[in-house]
């Protein structure tokens, strides 16, 4: 495609491309150009949509925010961690409530220790049980309390179903001789 053929969009994206790349070069510019992508960082903005705004790959945007100091975030976005560990939480939470006291006691207590320590990781929560267990185990012991309670709940969808058939089979609907 010719420079005539570009939409003025493109000649746009193109003018800024080529003045972020002089910007990367000059140690004054590439100071200023990391700063101001710092304050965008700063106040939310990813590193992918920073990119996509400079046309810089995503590599030498990370790169500038590291030069200026830039505390990152981790990776996945504020779901990532903390969220995870609280919607795991209600789930078991919710487990509980369903299945009672009829879990075996190594998977009750690792509910109950999430549950009380709901923000904590698995490494933590796996020094906490007596006797203390990996991170691994915690993590397979409370995955089972859910699958447990997910299983719980389709058979009582199921029995709920199988009674509602029932029921309605028991009707006696009266023939037209009578």
């Amino acid at each position: 495609m010719t420079s005539a053929e570009a939409s003025p969009s493109q000649k746009l994206a193109c003018l800024m491309s080529t003045e972020y790349v002089v910007a990367l070069r000059s140690r004054p510019q590439r100071v200023e150009l990391a700063t101001e992508l710092r304050a965008r960082y700063e106040s939310g903005t990813s590193i992918r949509a920073l990119a996509g705004s400079t046309h810089l790959a995503y590599g030498t945007v990370r790169r500038l925010l590291i030069e200026a100091d830039t505390t990152l975030r981790p990776r996945g976005g504020a779901y990532h961690r903390s969220m995870a560990r609280a919607d795991l939480a209600i789930r078991i939470r919710d487990a509980l409530e369903l299945l009672g006291d009829t879990l075996p006691q190594h998977l009750l207590n690792a509910a109950k220790l999430r549950l009380d320590y709901p923000e904590a990781s698995l490494v933590q929560l796996a020094a906490a049980t007596r006797p203390p267990v990996s991170a691994v185990a915690v993590y397979d012991r409370l995955s089972t309390v859910v699958r447990l309670a997910e299983g719980a709940r389709r058979i009582s969808a199921n029995q709920r179903v199988q009674l509602g058939r029932a029921a309605s089979a028991a009707v006696r609907v009266p023939d037209a001789d009578e």
